[in-house]
């Protein structure tokens, strides 16, 4: 919803897929609410083959939150299924995302990633190998004197001008809790 709010995209058509149907169902509510239904399609499956039923090479961008964690039968998960397949590697996994992603952009499109550090290698790695070149980094620090625990990342689709840009790092909040500047603005609030 907040990229929305945004000028070159508030008019575009939002595609937003969703593999659990009870969040699926949430996000349904809020595009409701906010009066968004005509601008924002939920897609209740899993990423994987979407490319066939939105299509192939048409979209300019593309956005994921993906599970962060890899899963194996020695995984520490969530006992909760939401959250633990929110979390982990068990119905994709990064290199499907990528994968998917490719099938959906266009040329030149763009690929935006929100992830962990501890990650960054394989993710660089995995966008190299799928012809993905990343332009830009980001990291994201809960908070000042704190370790970086996100990173945003942008990467374009079938370039090799290989000129990445590592933005200032993103602070999410003050000493007190509230959100910094750079958050609000991002927020809108």
């Amino acid at each position: 919803m907040l990229l929305t709010r945004k000028k070159a995209i508030n008019q575009l058509k939002i595609y937003s897929v969703e593999l659990q149907t009870d969040i699926c169902q949430l996000a349904q509510a809020s595009i409701e609410i906010n009066n968004l239904t005509s601008q924002i399609e939920i897609i209740n499956q899993n990423l994987i083959g979407v490319n066939k039923l939105i299509g192939q090479s048409k979209f300019q961008i593309v956005t994921v939150n993906p599970p962060f964690f890899k899963y194996d039968s020695t995984s520490n998960i969530n006992l909760n299924d939401r959250i633990s397949t929110a979390r982990h590697e068990i119905e994709v996994k990064l290199e499907d995302i990528i994968i998917e992603s490719k099938k959906l952009l266009d040329n030149q499109g763009l690929f935006v990633c929100v992830f962990r550090p501890q990650r960054l290698d394989e993710l660089i790695i995995l966008l190299n190998q799928y012809q993905f070149t990343v332009k830009r980094i980001q990291f994201v620090y809960p908070k000042l004197g704190k370790a970086a625990n996100t990173i945003l990342v942008e990467a374009k689709k079938g370039t090799s001008n290989n000129q990445m840009i590592v933005e200032e790092p993103l602070i999410v909040y003050k000493e007190n809790g509230q959100y910094t500047k750079q958050m609000e603005n991002i927020f809108q609030i």
